[in-house]
């Protein structure tokens, strides 16, 4: 009984911190423009959609362009739903300073202002120790460095500037790598890889004070690949719904959180 009451007590604490934290200081995003990061298809194809959907200005990043579909592709089906060129595509290989450097600059000489980025870094090889090949490992590296060079490019862009705004980096939150490890184990580095993505928000937001910093996650309990791998269209809208509701927040007020899309959903409506 006094677990239960325990574990209750816990639900209430977070739900009034979430409360808090995330009255919406916005009814849309006009006039607003973001960077999505990873968003050819999938979450960051329906936060951007639901972003322009809401009024925003998006620049699309990927790096991927013979395979389809492709952030050319992406921004094509976006811009001829929002009925207007709401959104940009931009190539970039995030390991690459001087080409994230070239999305910020394109960003600003198109839409003006940036407002707000959504970090999407999910290279996965779901492999066990024994089975992990040198050049997986190499390639799940971009969750670690890529992430951190974009994130540390626009945080000094919104310092250099004094603006205020929002980063999302998608990622779980840190307890649920300990609370939950069994979903964690057998592909061990995908799991430090993101474990180091949380780790970048936690400290990120305490390095920079006017820009809000969270991380959101879905709430599963399989691997986030296998998920996507099932094709199921509404994992992907509850995380943009979900995103969107961040970035509706003051980002002095919301910040050095670790979200998960079904408490914000079932939260906020």
């Amino acid at each position: 009984m006094f677990g239960y009451r325990n574990a209750i007590n816990i639900r209430m604490q977070k739900i009034n911190k979430y409360m808090n934290t995330l009255t919406q200081v916005k009814n849309n995003f006009e006039g607003h423009n973001y960077i999505v990061v990873g968003s050819p298809k999938g979450i960051g194809f329906s936060i951007a959609k639901y972003l322009t959907a809401n009024g925003a200005k998006v620049t699309l990043v990927g790096k991927q362009i013979h395979s389809r579909p492709n952030i050319f592709t992406a921004a094509d089906e976006i811009n001829e739903i929002v009925k207007k060129p709401s959104c940009m595509p931009v190539l970039c290989d995030i390991n690459m300073p001087n080409q994230i450097q070239h999305v910020i600059n394109e960003t600003l000489d198109v839409h003006g202002s940036i407002n707000g980025l959504v970090l999407m870094s999910e290279i996965a090889y779901l492999n066990n120790s024994k089975q992990l090949y040198p050049i997986e490992l190499k390639n799940m590296n971009t969750n670690i460095n890529g992430t951190y060079l974009f994130g540390q490019h626009f945080l000094q862009h919104m310092e250099d500037n004094n603006s205020h705004g929002h980063l999302i980096i998608v990622a779980p939150p840190l307890n649920n790598f300990f609370d939950d490890d069994d979903q964690w184990t057998n592909h061990f580095y995908y799991t430090m890889t993101k474990m180091n993505m949380s780790l970048m928000s936690k400290y990120w937001d305490k390095e920079f004070s006017n820009v809000s910093v969270n991380t959101l996650w879905p709430k599963i309990t399989i691997p986030l690949p296998k998920y996507q791998e099932k094709g199921d269209y509404k994992l992907p809208e509850d995380m943009a719904k979900a995103a969107c509701k961040i970035f509706k927040t003051d980002p002095l007020k919301c910040h050095g959180n670790h979200y998960i899309d079904y408490d914000l959903n079932n939260l906020i409506r």
